[in-house]
Formats: structure tokens, sequence, C-alpha cells
């Protein structure tokens, strides 16, 4: 697998110095902001001991590297704040906003040298919601919403039902109420495709959630629809594009809204994914398994979304194709390795459950991987913990809990049942005592200089550097 354009071989001759753009996603708690903390600590204090790289070592650069995330108007990675937290056994708080982690790196082995910038992004998992907004018309926008909520396979009720509401509406208040509704049932649906992401992110600093639809209606009712209160925009449904229909006067007030926001919010993020060299998917089985099918689905559908921001269909027309991967040569239009990672993997023992966690994950997005147009060697699906966990005893295996049925009492165990399918759907309930994980606590060194125990980032690193053999 390579990273090489003839155009970034000739920019990198030049330059002398190797970009090596990263994105990592997942949707919210599957691990993207420890695995960047523990990245780079253990970038930055390099033992091949503890993690071991096909024999190069990594010995990071003195260099400041604030003036190129300046002009690309995105935040540093706070590194320093989130591995503060992970020291004092605390779980970093949510990603509210975007950054980068940037790091100049050289890497040798006995018979090579090379100097890398590396870029990681962290992007708060909501925002892969916005991502179908990407290249997209208002228009284009609409017509995408109803054929993925209400399409010929009636795939929410709930968006039928807004649909309805919106071709009787005659207050924008009232298109909006009705909105909201349909985004508080979907969530109380567990869907976390929820867009506009504002919504959830909001610029006052609260992230918006709740336990039932009605709460999560609650939290919202105040929430602008778009950049603020005078820049609203919700998808019209079909009948509200005809020529009589009730709603389509407010069609150019919220195609302005929506350009608005796509432009300040959306395509940002697209424009800098476009030059990404490689994806990391980062998805949670472990929490799958104890949170049920309907948890399993959501988290599927949004993971098949954020993977397909990256696909490049190819032409049935060979010619076409042929020019294609010519213009690939050239100027690597597309991303070049997709992974997606089995995360927490130190809450479960033996590889052979490890392993388990891969099958599970593989059979989630294998397909979608698939479709990327890629080779079969720039897709992995692997499992790690970026950093091992003890439970509140300080054992460092997390312990399970399970309900005796015959005294009623509370036991633990070391948890180590993870089938190698997904459970039938009849008998996978919701909160399933065999995958009730009890809550864990990062064990990080205060020393900054001692990087933390991890299983599996080896792994990761090797495919993100191109260090394979």
């Amino acid at each position: 697998m390579s990273n090489k354009s003839i155009y970034r071989s000739i920019w990198e001759a030049i330059s002398g110095e190797e970009r090596i753009r990263v994105a990592v996603l997942g949707s919210k708690g599957s691990g993207k902001t420890v695995f960047l903390t523990a990245l780079a600590n253990h970038l930055l204090n390099h033992d091949p001991l503890r993690c071991p790289l096909n024999g190069w070592t990594v010995t990071p650069v003195e260099r400041d590297l604030t003036g190129d995330a300046c002009a690309d108007g995105i935040p540093l990675y706070q590194y320093a704040d989130a591995r503060r937290s992970l020291a004092a056994g605390e779980w970093p708080r949510k990603t509210k906003d975007w950054s980068v982690l940037r790091l100049a790196l050289q890497l040798r082995n006995k018979k090579r040298r090379r100097d890398v910038l590396l870029e990681v992004l962290d992007l708060p998992g909501e925002r892969v919601a916005d991502f179908p907004m990407i290249g997209r018309s208002y228009r284009d926008w609409c017509e995408w919403m109803g054929h993925s909520f209400g399409g010929v396979f009636g795939a929410s009720d709930h968006y039928k039902d807004y649909c309805a509401a919106a071709a009787g509406a005659t207050e924008q208040q009232e298109l909006y109420a009705a909105y909201r509704r349909f985004l508080a049932a979907e969530h109380a649906a567990c869907s976390l495709s929820l867009t506009p992401s504002i919504v959830k992110l909001g610029r006052d600093a609260v992230f918006r959630t709740g336990d039932s639809g009605e709460a999560f209606f609650a939290n919202i009712a105040d929430v602008p629809l778009g950049l603020d209160a005078e820049q609203q925009f919700v998808p019209l449904p079909p009948t509200c594009f005809k020529a009589d229909a009730p709603c389509r006067k407010w069609l150019r007030s919220f195609e302005r809204s929506y350009d608005a926001y796509r432009r300040a919010i959306v395509d940002p993020i697209g424009d800098w994914l476009r030059d990404v060299n490689q994806l990391f998917y980062f998805v949670d089985v472990l929490g799958l398994l104890q949170r049920g099918p309907d948890v399993y689905n959501a988290e599927k559908a949004f993971g098949a979304q954020a993977l397909r921001m990256f696909a490049r269909p190819d032409s049935s027309n060979g010619l076409v194709r042929g020019l294609q991967r010519l213009l690939d040569t050239f100027l690597r239009t597309r991303v070049d390795g997709a992974t997606v990672v089995a995360t927490k993997a130190d809450l479960v023992l033996s590889e052979e459950n490890r392993s388990h966690m891969k099958n599970l994950a593989r059979r989630m997005f294998g397909n979608v991987l698939m479709s990327l147009g890629l080779d079969a060697r720039q897709t992995e699906v692997l499992s790690c913990a970026a950093v091992k966990t003890t439970d509140e005893y300080g054992r460092e295996k997390a312990l399970g809990a399970r309900l005796d049925g015959m005294s009623g009492e509370l036991t633990t165990y070391l948890a180590t049942d993870v089938p190698d399918d997904w459970p039938d759907s009849a008998a996978w309930g919701v909160g399933d005592a065999r995958f009730d994980f009890q809550p864990t606590f990062p064990r990080f060194d205060r020393r900054e200089d001692r990087a933390p125990a991890h299983l599996g980032l080896q792994d990761l690193l090797v495919r993100m550097l191109y260090l394979q053999r």
C-alpha cells in the first residue's frame, strides 16, 4: 500500500517531507479521543518494546506546527489536556468541535529514513450526519433525505408523519416543530443520523441528548435548525415543491440558509476530507452487543454513511475506468486506505474473543469496504484497545455483571463471552446480562514519557504510517 501519486512524489522530493492525512471517524463514545491521545503519546515517546513498528523507530521533530493549522482554520488537537484527564483516571470530555493532531516525525529503520508530517483529524461523531450535504444543493439534499428516510420501502414512519405535517404547514414555526418531532422520534429509535448536526452540537456548548423522544424534543425546542434563528432550514418533501403547495413559499429562504450552513460547517470538513490518505472508522461492537439490535442497526447505517463518503464508483465503461485509474496515478484522487476498528478490546479475554470482535465489525461493514473501489490490501478490520483500562477495584481486566437466576444475587465474572456471529434478534435483548460490562477507567501513567499499555495499537500505526514490510 502506498500514499504516493506521481504528483505527491514530486512534491515530497522538493519539500523533503511526506504528508500523511488521516481521518478518524466513529459515533459518540467509540474511543476516538482516547485513540488520538494514546497515538500521540506513543509517537512522541516511542518505545520499540512497548509499541513495535516492524523495525522502525520514531523520533519527534521540534517544529512550530501552529501556522498551517491556523491557515486551515482548524484548531490544533489539545493533546496535553486530554492526556491530563486520562492520567487522572478520567475519560476526556466529549468532542464538540473538530481539531487536527499534527506531528512532525522522523522514521528510521536499518535501510531508510523518512521525514513525515502526520495530520490526524478529530471530528465529533454527530458531524457525520451532515456528510450527505457535501457536494449537494438544497434540492438534492431534500431528495436524498426523502430517499433515505421515506423511500420506496417506507424506511421511517416518522418521516412520513413529518411529510404529512409539512404539506399542511402554514407557518414556518409549525414546520420547524414538525421537523423537531421527527428528529426526536428518530433519536428515540436510536438513529444517529440527525441533521443538521448543530441540533445536537449547539454553539452554546451544550450537547443535546435525552433518554426518550419527549426529553430530546424538550432539549432541542429552542435550538435553531441552522446557523441561527434567522437562518433555519428543514428538508422539504416532494409535495412541497409543487407550484400550489403552501410550503413552497419558503423554498428560497431555506436554500439560502442551507447554503450558509454548508459553507460555514460542512464544506470545510469536506474540503479537508477530499485530501485524506487514510480513513479509520471506530465501532464499539461490545456496546452494540450490550444495547441491542436497534442500536446495532443505527450504527450500521451511520457507519456506512461515513465510509461511503470516500467511495468513487468505477465506471462500467472500460475506457473511462482506465482514465480514472490513470488520474489516480498522477493525482491520488481518492483515499488509499480504509480500516474499521473494533475498539475496547481489553474488555474481553483471549485472542479468540478479539477475533470474534473483528468478525462482528467485518459483518457490519465488510460489504461497504468492498464498495469503496480499493484493493483488498488497502482495507482491513482490526481490534484495538488504545489504552488498557481497569475496573473500579483497580483490576486490569474489566468485570461483567450477571444476575444469578437461582439466588437473585449479582455476581461478577471476567467478560469473555463474545459470540462469533450476531445473536439471533429474537433472543437479543437490550441490556442482556451476558454483555453487561461495568464502567472502566483509563490506565495512564502520570509521567508523559511513559506511553500507556495497549492492545493492538501498533497494528493501526503500521497501517497509518505505511510501515508494512
